[in-house]
């Protein structure tokens, strides 16, 4: 954690202050920059605990990065404490770097090898560690950030797919009772149909029925035309008989030919 290496700083660099083994042309001391390192390493330890006591409430909470939600309270909450993680990142990374711009600017001061090299290899330790402690944490948040958005779209596309399959069978039973509907429609057109046929079928048999009735009267009452009538009958039989024995005899033929 980066708590364990908050105490390096003040003990390891106090040890050393000017003398031999640097250089200053025209700019700050070596001393000078010690200090402005530590004062930045200070500040930067002190960031980072909090930052890292925010990223810890975010995973704490699961509704920190929601991807949507009916509670204005909570979406409220959310916001801030995001808002306030990105703020502390950016100051955290304006830090560090200007902490790694002391360091190459003490690099430039050191002349030789000793206890300046020492210090110098100990600041740039403790910049390793807050870098490493501030990029963990980073990804950590930004890991958590993906995986919620892959719930949230998953959820989504679930909630949509539920809506759609409600939506598509209440539509397909929509069209099931409209076409139960124009079956029966249909059927009972068919039967009115059927009905007045009925009734059609049983006008023409009375009108039959009496035409029947009236040919009879007329043959009892004109015997030349009851003779005419069955004439008429006999011959129809004689002219069937006729037809009759023509086929049959084309059909013994077309026989006796065909197994000749």
């Amino acid at each position: 954690m980066a708590s364990a290496t908050r105490k390096g700083p003040s003990a390891s660099t106090n040890a050393v202050g000017g003398g031999g083994g640097v250089k200053t042309v025209g700019g700050p001391t070596w001393e000078e920059l010690r200090k402005e390192a530590r004062s930045l390493e200070n500040e930067i330890d002190y960031k980072l605990i909090a930052f890292s006591k925010v990223a810890a409430s975010l995973k704490d909470d699961g509704d920190s990065f929601p991807p949507y939600s009916s509670d204005k309270d909570a979406l409220l909450g959310s916001t801030n404490k995001s808002d306030n993680f990105e703020k502390m990142s950016a100051d955290l990374n304006d830090l560090l770097s200007r902490l790694s711009d002391i360091n190459q600017q003490m690099a430039g001061c050191v002349t030789s090898s000793g206890a300046f090299n020492h210090t110098l290899q100990r600041h740039r330790e403790i910049l390793q560690d807050y870098t490493a402690d501030y990029s963990k944490t980073k990804s950590n948040i930004a890991s958590m950030r993906q995986r919620q958005e892959l719930l949230g779209t998953v959820e989504r596309d679930l909630q949509s797919y539920r809506s759609g399959g409600l939506n598509r069978r209440s539509e397909l039973l929509n069209k099931e009772q409209e076409h139960a509907r124009n079956a029966d429609r249909m059927t009972d057109e068919i039967i009115n149909m059927a009905s007045a046929t009925r009734d059609t079928l049983y006008q023409q048999r009375g009108t039959f029925k009496k035409m029947g009735s009236q040919v009879m009267e007329m043959t009892r009452k004109y015997p030349a035309i009851n003779n005419l009538l069955v004439k008429i009958n006999i011959r129809k039989r004689r002219d069937t008989i006729i037809l009759a024995l023509v086929i049959s005899s084309c059909v013994v033929f077309l026989i006796w030919y065909a197994v000749r």
